[in-house]
């Protein structure tokens, strides 16, 4: 965060001192945007680093339990079974209306319905 703070002070400051002409405005904006691209590696490189130590949520994920198994499938079944009703749904739309093009949004429905069914039947919802 304090290279990008940094970066806008900068380049605020630069601007105010040098006039906005096209060799001084191209070469603050191409340092402008490195040290923006290299805080976002940074900020991406430790938030992948972070995930290898959280080794309690891997295990669980990893190894889990019956009742898990039992939770996983029963989602599983639910989502294919909806999204197969819901291609249903647009085929029938589309060879009875002819709605094609404007039919589309069934899926993203069914998108949504499977989201609301993975978060009512997830197995971890009870844990922090």
């Amino acid at each position: 965060m304090g290279a990008i703070l940094l970066d806008v002070a900068l380049l605020l400051l630069f601007f105010a001192k040098f006039p906005e002409e096209e060799p001084f405005e191209s070469y603050a904006m191409s340092m402008f945007l490195l040290i923006v691209a290299g805080a976002v590696t940074a900020f991406v490189y430790a938030g992948i680093q972070e995930e290898k130590y959280k080794i309690d949520e891997y295990n669980r994920d990893n190894n889990p339990t019956p009742e898990v198994k039992k939770r996983r499938a029963l989602i599983n079944t639910v989502c294919a079974a909806l999204m197969t009703l819901v291609t249903a749904l647009y085929v029938g739309l589309g060879l009875a209306l002819d709605l094609w093009r404007t039919a589309w949004w069934v899926f993203a429905v069914g998108g949504i319905l499977c989201a609301v069914v993975n978060i009512v039947l997830d197995p971890y919802r009870n844990e922090d």
